[in-house]
């Protein structure tokens, strides 16, 4: 029991020894340094400063509203109504120089046909101009007039109306006539029907007195017309220097 007792405290002893020197004590003078550690260092720099400033301030307008309104008022237009007038020449003559055919003048035809009434300068009574139409007669009877209307009707009381005319061949073999014609608001008159002169300029006149009111004239005119016998012809008509004195 003895040796065991001693053999075992000699076992506890070097147990001890073995683990004082595995330990050993710590050392506080190391002769190797320890490995510095690097701790990181972060900087922020500001690469730019903005400041938001307004520029302009706006200054809000006034709009104005604009309301139109329109009213509108019929008025009516020129209804024909021939009414006398104060006495007055329609014109004192008329020899068509101007550059067209004046206002209120025609050509009219019954029966046969006509070219719009034009200026010529084929053939004038005076000057370089007179008016013409083209007339074609197919039948007996058929009429081509040159005529002017006056609207509002002229107070043409104590005037004579004259016409020069020209035609160039009888509208008609035999019995072509020719006359001038007045009308007014309550009837109409005229010369009546004339032998017709051809290749020359020729005169007639008309007192304005046949018509049923002088006082109110609204359409003078010459007119040339086919008889019964034919062949019937192409006329070219021509009129010039009409006047009312």
């Amino acid at each position: 029991m003895r040796s065991r007792s001693f053999f075992f405290g000699i076992f506890l002893m070097s147990i001890t020894v073995i683990l004082f020197n595995s330990c050993g004590t710590k050392n506080n003078n190391p002769t190797t340094p320890l490995p510095a550690t690097d701790t990181p260092t972060f900087s922020i720099t500001p690469t730019a400063s903005f400041s938001s400033t307004p520029t302009d301030s706006a200054t809000p307008t006034k709009t104005a509203t604009v309301t139109y309104t329109s009213t509108l008022t019929n008025t009516p237009t020129n209804t024909f109504t021939p009414t006398a007038t104060s006495t007055v020449d329609a014109f004192t003559t008329e020899s068509f120089e101007e550059a067209s055919i004046p206002t209120g003048w025609e050509s009219w035809h019954v029966g046969s046909t006509a070219t719009a009434l034009a200026l010529s300068t084929g053939e004038a009574y005076d000057g370089s101009k007179s008016a013409y139409t083209q007339v074609v007669f197919t039948a007996s009877g058929q009429l081509g007039q040159i005529q002017v209307l006056f609207n509002p009707v002229l107070n043409l009381t104590g005037k004579t109306v004259t016409f020069w005319y020209y035609v160039d061949n009888l509208p008609s073999a035999s019995g072509s006539t020719v006359g001038v014609y007045v009308n007014s608001n309550s009837g109409d008159g005229g010369t009546g029907n004339l032998a017709i002169t051809t290749g020359a300029w020729t005169k007639i006149t008309c007192p304005i007195s046949v018509a049923a009111s002088p006082s109110a004239i609204y359409e003078v005119g010459i007119v040339i017309s086919s008889g019964s016998t034919g062949p019937f012809n192409t006329v070219n008509f021509y009129v010039d220097d009409v006047s009312i004195q």
